[in-house]
């Protein structure tokens, strides 16, 4: 395991400092003068500009300020989840919230100060930037090219989350399928195929497919881990496979429960399945599955664990910077049943968890 170089704290307190004996002056200049200095037009727009700005900080330093003690303990570089969006969420949080308030005060010698304090930051970084280069090579670097250090590039707002395997075969048994921004599973034992989702209803699903070796039309069966148009959309091209899924998960697909009104609902199925119940195993050719119910994303969620090998979760949750996660709160239906869904999860004895939009680790 390798150390990180740098403090829980880093330059945050240091960066803080220098903030404040910038600003505390100015701004007592510009409340005892504030007719002269604060601009009087447009203060709503004020007011809500900060607002967003100073907020999407707080979400920023408290959100990385919850895990970062658990990678510098760990030692490992954090590139995903927040460390997606930027390489210094803490720092850059700080930044938007001292931004945040400057805006909110209207104030023309306050307001300048955001291009000071982001010149402070950049230049206190280079110390923390050249130590995690030293410390991490051409990973920092990789990740360097990537991501930025305090302002996200509008990709990283999605690719930060989402981050699913390119198509290729994992091992002798399992091959690992891209749909966009989402993977779907095959298992065989050399005879028998079943697949793990379906992706979505795309055009490209086939090439892919075809990139592994595979087709479609090999598969035997079909499991859904739930009914959500990323994981059942490419159901067409699976005609002549058994088709499992959760019994629970029954009521999204024939509308009797919207999927988070009443006026959004899931995909139909306009064929024969089978339902499956908590716990219940069955063997298809030489391998064996037992379906175990990880509700909260949907109602009727179910995760599959293969052989006493394989885990495949679907959206139960997330591997994020080498620990398990319940999956992101604003697509779950009932977010405590994914919470204690993870749970489950993690008590299995599984020895690989493979995701859906998180790719694969080991348990």
């Amino acid at each position: 395991m390798k150390k990180t170089p740098v403090s829980f704290w880093g330059i945050g307190p240091t960066f803080v400092i220098i903030s404040l004996i910038l600003c505390l002056p100015v701004r007592f200049v510009a409340y005892r003068y504030r007719a002269l200095f604060t601009l009087t037009f447009a203060p709503f727009l004020f007011y809500v500009f900060g607002a967003v700005c100073a907020g999407a900080g707080l979400w920023l330093w408290i959100a990385a300020g919850k895990r970062v003690d658990d990678y510098i303990r760990q030692g490992t570089l954090a590139d995903k989840g927040i460390y997606g969006l930027v390489r210094h969420p803490i720092y850059a949080g700080i930044f938007m919230v001292f931004s945040g308030g400057f805006i909110i005060s209207r104030s023309i010698i306050l307001m300048p100060l955001v291009l000071s304090m982001y010149l402070i930051l950049r230049l206190l970084l280079k110390r923390e930037e050249a130590t995690m280069y030293r410390a991490f090579g051409a990973e920092y670097e990789a990740y360097a090219k990537e991501v930025n250090a305090i302002f996200p590039k509008p990709r990283s707002l999605y690719a930060a989350f989402f981050y699913p395997e390119k198509t290729h075969k994992v091992s002798a048994t399992l091959y690992v399928i891209q749909s966009r921004d989402a993977n779907l599973y095959v298992y065989t034992d050399g005879q028998t195929y079943i697949c793990i989702d379906t992706g979505y209803d795309d055009p490209q699903l086939v090439a892919e497919f075809a990139r592994a070796g595979l087709h479609p039309d090999q598969m035997d069966a079909v499991f859904l881990t739930h009914s959500d148009v990323d994981h059942i959309g490419g159901l067409g091209l699976f005609d002549q496979a058994q088709l499992y899924l959760g019994r629970e998960e029954e009521p999204l697909i024939n509308h009797t429960v919207g999927r988070f009104t009443k006026l959004y609902k899931n995909q139909r199925i306009q064929r024969p399945y089978h339902l499956l119940d908590d716990n219940e195993i069955l063997t298809i050719g030489n391998i064996t599955i037992q379906a175990i119910a990880t509700p909260g994303h949907t109602i009727g969620h179910t995760s599959y664990w293969v052989d006493g090998q394989y885990l495949f979760t679907g959206d139960a949750v997330i591997l994020q910077n080498g620990q398990l996660h319940p999956f992101y709160r604003p697509f779950s239906m009932k977010h405590a049943q994914t919470v204690a869904s993870a749970e489950r999860i993690r008590a299995t004895p599984a020895h690989w968890l493979c995701t859906a939009h998180t790719g694969i680790g080991a348990m």
